[in-house]
């Protein structure tokens, strides 16, 4: 196998890396396609197995959660009316369905919160 070109490990933020590699991929004496799909799909196993072995996405959430609170919200600028305003109305809305609403229970993969709402004798999903 013969490869020209680049591996290239990178620092990226929160401890993660980026490998990239670029260049061509040939096998030495290659007399059909099938012989270049192969080393192909070789490399990329390998490229699958680093990533594999480097693959903690628990830590890296910790580590940027970490960041955001001890450096991000110490130096966040101070809210905008409009911001105020809005998050006064969403604590609106929470005390409204704490008071008339109920939270169905639903799985982890579901994006968003389900309640039942019952008014005027009516319940609504």
């Amino acid at each position: 196998v013969e490869f020209n070109g680049t591996i290239k490990i990178t620092d990226m933020s929160f401890g993660q890396s980026q490998v990239t590699m670029c260049g061509t991929l040939v096998p030495e004496k290659a007399k059909k396609k099938n012989d270049a799909d192969n080393i192909f799909m070789a490399t990329k196993s390998l490229l699958e197995e680093i990533e594999k072995q480097f693959y903690i996405p628990d830590v890296i959430d910790e580590r940027k959660k970490e960041h955001f609170v001890k450096e991000v919200i110490p130096t966040a600028p101070p809210l905008k009316i409009g911001e105020i305003r809005m998050l006064r109305n969403l604590e609106d809305l929470k005390s409204t369905l704490d008071k008339k609403g109920k939270r169905i229970k639903g799985t982890l993969k579901e994006g968003i919160d389900k309640f039942l709402w019952n008014e005027g004798g009516k319940v609504w999903e």
